[in-house]
Formats: C-alpha cells, structure tokens, sequence
C-alpha cells in the first residue's frame, strides 16, 4: 500500500485510495439429478482512485508488483486528465467509530466439496421425496468468503470479512401439455441458518401455484402484494431515493422531504447492520461508517441517501451509502438492506381483510414494464384469487398497473411476515386499490 500512495504521490496525485477485495468460492449445481457444475475460484482485485488536479481517476489490476502498480497508477492519472464535469469529488480522511459486525461463520473453514456436494444432493432428494408428479429438479448451493479493505492516503485503513451461503432449488412438474417450475432461495452469513426444508417448501409451494391458471376480468381490485412481491417493487423504485438522482431531476421525490408520501402505517427502513445479510457493512464503499436510518417514516419521507460527493452539492453530511457495483465500477449511491419495517397482522388476517381481490404473488418485466424516476409500472403478474376472505383459484395472464408512490399511499395494512430475498426485504401489505387487466 505504502508503495502506491508514495508512486502515487510522485505521479502528482494529491489524495488516493485502495480498495481491494479478496474471494473465494465454491459452487455446486444439479441438473436431472446429476451434478452439473462444481467450481472452486477465487480472486484478489485491486481498484485504484485518485485525485489528479480535482478529478477523480480509476483503475484497477490484479497484479501486485512494481511494474503493475506503476500502470495502475498511470491509467488513474489519464482517466482522471479525460474527466470533464465540475463536480467536487472527494478522499475521505475517516471516521471516529464504526459499528462492530460480527458476519463470519467458521464453518465455511471445514465445508469441503463433498459436504456442499451432499447439501445440493440432499435439496434434490428432499423435493423428490415431497413431490409425486416431479419431472426434474434444478438445486444449487454456495459457499463464499468475502475480505474487502479500504485504505488511503490520508492513513485510513478498514477492513471487513464476510460469509455468504445461499441455496435454491427449483423443481419441475408437467401441467397439462406443458411443464411448470417454480423456486426459492435463501441466503445468510451463517450456515445453520439456511432452513432447507422451508426453501424446499417454498420452491414447492411456488412451482403449485402455476397449475390449473385462471384469467380474471378487467378491473380495480383490492390487492395484498406478497412479502417478497413488494420487495422487488421496492428494489426496482429504490432509486428514487438516491440524491444523485435528485441532482439530476430524475426523482418523483424532489421537494418532498418531511412531507406525507406513503399511508400512515408504512416505514421504509436501510439497515447496513443486520448481521444475516451479506450486504451488511459498517463502512460504505467510501469508508464512511453506516448507521440505521428510516427512509420513511409513518408515512413521511424523511430525506435522501447520500454519498460523499452528492452530499457536498447539497450541503449536508454524507448518510454513508457510497457504493461500487463491483470492484472495477466507480463510486455511485445504494442501499444497504433495504425493507418495508414489519406491521402486526398476520397474513391470513390480510387476506381475510382483503375479503373479495387477489394475492399477486409473482411480476415480471420490473426492468421494462417500471419507471423508477415517474414510479408508473405495467407489469405481468400471476397471484391467486381471494373470495370472501379466502385464497382460492390460480390466476395468471394478467397485467397490473399503477404509480408507485400512489400505491404507497393506498397501502391500509402491513403485515408481520418480514421476508428477505438477497437484501430487499417487505412484509406483505394490503392495498385499497390496483388496475388489473385480464379477460
């Protein structure tokens, strides 16, 4: 490191910075009952960021000695010369304290490839074994350690070491002439906390709900958008959260902060210490330490996300959520673990609530069929029809349509069913009133 900020600083960089993430993994995958893949990689990346006459320069390699330090550092500095746009950009100097996470799981130092070999076998056997009409079934399962280190030239220096497990299985059954499949998946920072049996049953559950589809007429109906199906709305939206899009005049949010923009009942929360989630950390992709923060609050929208460079052109502080979509990407805005906050009534009761609507239970086309800068959306959907007060007939070949924040605001109860999937999370909620086009 040491090498690289003195080549750095003789290069004519006034600050810089090193960020480096180390990763192993092992992955297994079936198909028809045989294995299909088993990989064991790993890699070590290095990504340069410098400060050249007020730009900001990446680079990255992943070669460590003289001669590759010196091009990394001369890539930064061209990339830097070819920057055009004024923006302040910025090396962050660090924090005072930063929040203790513990996220690593020793049971990946003794997990060999046999054991993952018998966990994605073990998926396979415990679908097969709870489903007569099985054609195939799809498992996979892995297992993957990961050390990201931030260090720069003004003496910073973090470093935070992860596990991450995930498994998913999907199962395949004929329906008709044709075949259906549905699947789930989980993923922790601790192995013992993979339920397999409840992946097994959900996947299973899901693959069930596309046989013997119904179409519904056009209309308005009431709605509970299922846990998991009102975290994909809220990753596709997300960004309207963000201030660089903000700045650029691409969010619905605009003069909105402190004003009502959800029911009453909603809380949207972006939580970077939940010790399960592999996205979890106690420093942003900058080293700026994370904190908990409501996005919104009992309906109000409670302000922004921020990284350092955003927060500059507002005159507010960072809110730690500077992000790299990897290791070679540059600096942007995220969220951490980003969820709808639990309500108190349980699911049966949203249903029971609901009395004559539909359970949409599945989306499709959330990256072409949803705006995130208008919240518009016009989505295919799959659910199932709720009859006075019961889950009833499958329904597919419908199209759900609306604005999202109106959405928000038409939400009259949230459950208490939390789920995550990935680092989205929401209960399932209950909404007044969505269009919904069928027959």
């Amino acid at each position: 490191m040491e090498l690289v900020f003195k080549k750095a600083k003789e290069a004519g960089f006034e600050a810089c910075e090193l960020y480096q993430v180390e990763n192993t993994t092992t992955n297994v995958e079936t198909s028809h009952g045989e294995i299909e893949q088993h990989e064991i990689s790993g890699s070590n990346t290095m990504a340069f960021r410098g400060l050249y006459n007020g730009k900001i320069g990446y680079s990255y390699t992943q070669k460590y000695d003289e001669d590759s330090i010196l091009q990394l550092i001369a890539d930064a500095k061209e990339s830097a010369i070819l920057v055009e746009n004024d923006d302040k950009e910025f090396i962050y100097c660090g924090g005072t304290t930063y929040a203790q996470l513990n996220q690593y799981d020793n049971t990946i130092d003794t997990l060999g490839s046999d054991e993952v070999i018998d966990i994605v076998m073990g998926l396979d056997k415990m679908v097969a074994d709870s489903m007569d009409d099985l054609k195939m079934v799809n498992s996979y399962f892995e297992a993957e350690t990961v050390k990201v280190n931030i260090s720069n030239s003004h003496g910073l220096n973090l470093t935070h070491c992860n596990t991450k497990f995930m498994a998913y299985t999907m199962p395949i059954i004929p329906n008709g002439d044709e075949l259906v499949n549905g699947f789930d998946y989980k993923i922790n920072t601790a192995f013992n906390k993979l339920d397999m049996q409840q992946i097994v049953n959900c996947a299973i559950a899901n693959t069930r709900r596309k046989l013997n589809c119904v179409s519904i007429p056009t209309g308005k109906y009431t709605v509970v958008l299922e846990n998991l199906t009102m975290a994909q709305f809220l990753s596709c939206m997300r960004a309207g959260f963000f201030a660089d899009k903000k700045q650029e005049g691409k969010s619905k949010l605009i003069n909105s902060i402190e004003k009502q923009i959800a029911s009453t009942c909603v809380n949207i929360m972006d939580n970077p210490h939940l010790e399960s989630s592999p996205a979890s950390k106690v420093f942003d992709d900058e080293g700026v330490a994370t904190y908990k923060k409501h996005i919104v609050e009992n309906g109000i929208f409670k302000g922004f996300l921020y990284n350092l460079k955003t927060a500059a052109k507002d005159g507010v502080q960072t809110t730690g959520n500077a992000s790299k979509a990897g290791v070679k990407a540059p600096i942007k805005i995220d969220t951490t673990n980003l969820y709808v906050d639990k309500g108190d009534m349980e699911f049966d009761e949203l249903i029971t609530k609901a009395d004559n609507g539909i359970l949409i239970t599945d989306l499709a086309g959330l990256h072409s069929g949803a705006n995130d800068v208008t919240g518009d959306f016009s989505l295919a959907a799959r659910g199932i029809l709720i009859e006075n007060g019961k889950l009833t007939k499958n329904v597919h070949q419908i199209t759900v349509a609306g604005n999202f924040y109106e959405m928000l605001n038409n939400i009259i109860a949230v459950g208490n069913d939390l789920t995550f999937r990935a680092a989205m999370g929401s209960p399932s909620v209950l909404i007044s009133q969505l269009s919904i086009a069928g027959e």
